[in-house]
């Protein structure tokens, strides 16, 4: 219980100190994905890899936070779908869970209660296991071996899973207030192992 406490605490200090900063713009990031060294295209938010190791590659335009919705149930994605706002997507009721530094375990934590909370603060305080900069831009790579099912306590090899995986990615930063959440940006992809 202390450890939830304290982690659900550190969450929301990382979240509040990661948008007090003054962004030099909106915070924008592109994603792609790759297999095997080469980009996978996606095609209507839906994406076909084979059973095995892949990156998710972001390209950032600053430091930022990144909340990643992941499950093997689709009402989230299809309520991102819709348009709907992120306090009508149940997962997003929750600040975020945390992960290890620099993607040591090489997984996608999935949860059906809580995002993950991928950010870039520099090169040491981070959760991807490679970063480059490119022109001005901060490129973060995340491999993914594994999939760590947070309420079964189970963690499986990609080659183990049978079923789509959901995800949603999103940037938002609170009102004045803090009543409101006022979201920059959302990217959904609907992953389909063969």
């Amino acid at each position: 219980m202390k450890q939830s406490i304290l982690i659900t605490t550190s969450i929301i200090t990382i979240l509040f100190s990661s948008f007090s900063k003054k962004p030099k713009e909106n915070p924008r990031f592109n994603i792609e994905f790759y297999q095997d060294g080469h980009k996978i295209d996606i095609i209507d938010n839906t994406l076909n890899l084979s059973k095995k190791e892949f990156d998710i590659q972001f390209e950032l335009n600053q430091p930022m936070g990144i909340l990643v919705a992941t499950s093997y149930n689709k009402d989230a994605f299809d309520r991102a779908r819709e348009g709907l706002s992120l306090d009508q997507i149940p997962i997003f009721e929750s600040t975020g869970m945390a992960e290890e530094q620099n993607n040591k375990n090489k997984e996608i934590l999935m949860s059906d209660e809580s995002p993950s909370y991928w950010y870039y603060d520099n090169d040491e305080e981070n959760r991807f296991n490679r970063i480059n900069k490119i022109e001005g831009k901060i490129i973060a790579t995340r491999t993914i071996t594994n999939i760590n099912e947070v309420e079964k306590e189970i963690t499986k090899k990609i080659e183990e899973i049978n079923t789509p995986l959901y995800m949603i990615f999103t940037t938002y930063k609170y009102n004045k207030d803090f009543s409101k959440k006022i979201e920059f940006q959302r990217f959904f992809v609907k992953i389909v192992f063969k």
